[in-house]
């Protein structure tokens, strides 16, 4: 037992990098590319959007940075209906990055002024707005909210044809119903959410890993495995290092839970070898 909380502690701090405005609760993963970027500041808001959100998984203190030199480049811009829009992008965008940085009371108040911007209620902004409420929400503790802003969300891509992001307001669901262990119910949002958009390989390996969870609350250990396993080779097709170590860690918690560990400590040796 002490060899798995060590390890579980590594992945508290792998899962603040890889979740998108969330908490480092097992069901809700989402990976986002990292970019390395350059000492020169943005001299434009489209250069503030696109550092700001190559930097939001990585260093979202970078993102944050940017996100407000977003917010400044934005009062240049002419056409009103413009300048409200970008300056809508630039506070939703500061808003992801306060709640990455564990505020999502500052998160929720940024927010709020990224809604009263918007004068397209049904756009894609909207949307990913609606998403990010949602997670803040969530991050509070306003479980009941969140289910509403998750379900805005997920019509609203829904209407504009965003597969992925169904999928993603999908498993955004799917946690809820995990964090109240109500664990059929996840189960169901989870495979929805893999079938909403199934071409996508980290939504598939993403799915996999959530319901392997599930299934391991409710003790269908083989099941579970089953799952883990999949979504393992999964996370190797796509090279994705983190996903490996979370996987493993999750594998490493099952053999546990039910008595296995000497299965349980080739999972963790295994993840040792690949960190």
């Amino acid at each position: 037992m002490i060899v798995v909380r060590s390890l579980r502690v590594t992945f508290v701090a792998l899962a603040t990098a890889l979740a998108v405005c969330g908490p480092a609760a097992p069901a809700d993963i989402d990976v986002v590319a990292e970019t390395t970027l350059g000492s020169v500041p943005p001299q434009t808001h489209e250069e503030a959007v696109g550092a700001s959100k190559s930097a939001m998984m990585g260093s979202p203190t970078t993102a944050l940075a940017n996100a407000e030199a977003a917010e400044k480049l934005a009062a240049d811009i002419l056409d009103d209906d413009e300048r409200h829009k970008a300056e809508a992008t630039a506070l939703w965008l500061q808003a992801e990055a306060t709640s990455r940085l564990g505020r999502p009371q500052e998160a929720s108040e940024i927010l709020t002024r990224a809604e009263a911007a918007i004068d397209d209620p049904k756009s894609r902004l909207a949307a990913d707005i609606a998403l990010s409420r949602g997670r803040i929400q969530r991050a509070l503790g306003e479980d009941g909210k969140a289910l509403e802003s998750f379900q805005t969300a997920h019509g609203l891509f829904g209407r504009l044809g965003e597969a992925r992001y169904q999928a993603i307001a999908l498993q955004s669901i799917g946690t809820l119903y995990d964090n109240a262990r109500q664990y059929a119910r996840a189960i169901k949002y989870y495979e929805q959410a893999e079938k909403a958009h199934p071409e996508d390989p980290v939504i598939a390996l993403v799915s996999l890993n959530n319901r392997a969870n599930a299934y391991r609350a409710i003790e269908e250990f083989d099941l579970a495995r089953q799952m883990l396993d999949e979504a393992l080779a999964r996370a190797e097709e796509i090279e994705s290092d983190l996903l490996q170590l979370r996987i493993l860690d999750n594998m490493a918690i099952l053999e546990v839970r039910r008595g296995r560990l000497a299965e349980a400590d080739v999972a963790y040796r295994e993840a040792v070898e690949r960190a």
